[in-house]
């Protein structure tokens, strides 16, 4: 007769209702981000892009655009363009919706569980990750292959939480720097990361060595031979190996390192600096007071491994918030110990002991949660397969509201159908709105900008930003590009829709609520 303690019916019952409190969770931000209307900006242009790959191969320059740079064109996001462009395939845009669900469902998964693995409590974890939304809730509202590079961020960060970094491990970083190579540009973010923590990682053994009054020249030995700094030295050199795994090879990074060289970006409100952003400029501000609050009650030790990436990807956002991505993660997995400590302290027991132990198994429960959210989205695009059937406006509401949807039908049209006294007609766009003329008209509709700016010749960027603002002698600069017609979003760029409106030679042809398109008819001479 086999007898079972009462304390392993409790670890069951601890287990599965942990693992269904976190798939229920999962399952009820899943459904409510796949509602989410597709964004109108660059995920249009992505997924362009993904087309010409499948089409025609890696373009040698930039294949949109007429003002473009003479710069050799480098995909650095060719993975997740493609990939995008695969997905919008096999069940259009709905399925889009879904892989944004998921892959934020993915960041927040793989974040609660680095957390976890930091300070054994399931309370904190749920409130890091609570955290880690609150501040990047911005970098998550759309999906691009920002969003992959994130989810590969994460991992990295639960990677480097293991203990020990063993033959397994490293194969593991070699095969997440090789797929974040190809899906976003921003995987020098690893190598930096982890060199960053390496320095602090030497400043901590050298500081303790120190303390102890070890000598000069032993002290040096000791961090020279510290094992844990062995492993992340070696993980380096694999990760830098991993990243010539490209079509460009060193290429890539050159052009990586001299992306936010380009002078166009920094008029775009998300490459500004973090005190320009007012929003997430206080989010962060709120949250270094009070983490500076909770250092001085605790009055514990800083380790420098973890704090010093913290401290350098801070001073980088001074210059750009663009860091904030990459700081957020590594801001919180510093705090979260430290809160641990003074919780524990202040209320004088082991916070989340129960809650703890649902994690003792968690690939059951990592499987259990993606079959739930594959079971989601089959279910859902057999449903809109349904529905697209009987209902052919159906897919309207999986567009953001901002999308010019009817206006590049109307375009499409008038370019197909009114004679035209330019040999090569030019379009003038907004910004925001050129990925989706060139998604929607197959890229034959010659637009003037994207939300791809770097690619964009610097003069002609000034000189559409000078449009947009209404500057002094725009009126001049405009009548050099021999616009055929022109699409504006008339209640942002009120000012340019009116100064086309009061001129004799632009005639408003086409207006809804978001948008209106102008022809050019010059008077006879």
């Amino acid at each position: 007769m086999i007898i079972i303690e009462p304390r392993s019916y409790q670890a069951r019952w601890s287990l599965s209702w942990g693992i269904l409190l976190i798939a229920l969770i999962t399952a009820a931000l899943f459904v409510t981000l796949a509602q989410r209307p597709l964004s109108h900006t660059d995920l249009w242009g992505h997924l362009a892009y993904g087309r010409y790959y499948e089409q025609l191969g890696f373009p040698q320059s930039e294949p949109f655009l007429t003002h473009s740079t003479d710069a050799p064109y480098v995909a650095t996001s060719w993975l997740s363009q493609w990939l995008g462009y695969q997905i919008h395939q096999v069940g259009g845009p709905t399925t889009l919706q879904f892989t944004y669900a998921a892959l934020v469902c993915g960041v927040a998964i793989v974040f609660l569980l680095t957390i976890k693995d930091n300070t054994n409590s399931l309370l904190l974890s749920f409130t890091g990750t609570t955290w880690l939304i609150w501040l990047e809730y911005q970098q998550l509202l759309t999906i691009r292959p920002q969003l992959a590079g994130i989810l590969c961020f994460v991992l990295f960060l639960l990677m480097l939480s293991h203990r020990t970094l063993g033959r397994l491990s490293c194969l593991g970083f070699a095969i997440l720097l090789i797929f974040w190579t190809n899906l976003h540009g921003s995987f020098v973010i690893a190598p930096v990361t982890l060199c960053l923590i390496i320095a602090g990682r030497s400043l901590d053994v050298f500081r303790n060595c120190r303390r102890r009054d070890v000598c000069l020249r032993e002290s040096l030995t000791r961090v020279c031979r510290d094992k844990r700094l062995q492993q992340l030295c070696t993980v380096v050199v694999i990760m830098l190996l991993s990243t010539l795994i490209n079509p460009y090879g060193v290429k890539l990074w050159w052009e990586v390192l001299t992306f936010s060289q380009s002078h166009n970006l920094y008029d775009l409100i998300e490459w500004k600096p973090l005190w320009k952003t007012p929003k997430q400029g206080t989010a962060v501000l709120i949250s270094l007071v009070a983490t500076s609050g909770l250092l001085l009650l605790t009055r514990c030790r800083l380790r420098a491994a973890r704090w010093l990436p913290v401290v350098v990807f801070g001073v980088l956002m001074l210059k750009t918030s663009r860091y904030l991505v990459w700081w957020v993660p590594l801001f919180i997995l510093a705090v979260m110990p430290i809160l641990h400590l003074h919780t524990r302290r202040l209320f004088r027991f082991r916070m989340s002991q129960q809650f703890s132990k649902p994690f003792v198994q968690l690939v059951p429960g990592g499987v259990f949660v993606l079959l739930i959210l594959g079971t989601l989205t089959i279910f859902f695009t057999i449903s809109d397969r349904a529905l697209q059937t009987s209902h052919p406006d159906f897919l309207r509401g999986t567009y953001s509201r901002n999308t010019p949807v009817e206006a590049s039908l109307e375009l499409n049209k008038l370019f197909n159908d009114l004679p035209l006294d330019d040999s090569a007609p030019l379009i003038f766009n907004t910004m925001e709105w050129g990925d989706w003329l060139i998604w929607n008209s197959d890229a034959k509709l010659p637009v003037f900008v994207n939300s791809h700016v770097p690619l964009i010749e610097e003069q002609a960027w000034k000189d559409y930003m000078s449009f947009i603002r209404q500057s002094d002698g725009w009126k001049e600069r405009w009548q050099t590009y021999h616009f055929s017609a022109a699409l504006i979003q008339h209640r942002r760029h009120d000012r340019l829709a009116k100064s086309l409106e009061n001129d004799p030679e632009w005639r408003e042809v086409w207006k809804d609520q978001i948008a209106v398109i102008y022809w050019y008819q010059p008077r006879p001479k």
